[in-house]
């Protein structure tokens, strides 16, 4: 896979999961964090848009980025509701 290829695929799954981000919260979608990149990317999937699978460390580093993404926003108070 040479560089081009990979940038610009993971140029396409990061920029439709911006877009999905947005289009969800714009419509105040609950959860547009997780649900836009999901919908948006699935949607690409289906209309046969054709992404490679992702490496293990990427699959890794975005999985950390959603942990850490859904931990912070975990406080005390939400706690004891």
């Amino acid at each position: 896979m040479g560089l081009e290829s990979f940038l610009l695929d993971y140029g396409i799954i990061i920029g439709l999961a911006i877009l999905g981000y947005w289009l969800l919260k714009i419509v105040h979608f609950p959860a547009p964090a997780i649900m836009g990149p999901m919908v948006a990317i699935g949607s690409y999937q289906v209309l046969g848009g054709g992404l490679p699978e992702l490496s293990v460390n990427a699959v890794n580093a975005f999985q950390i980025i959603l942990g850490l993404s859904l931990g912070a926003r975990i406080n005390y108070e939400k706690l004891t509701e």
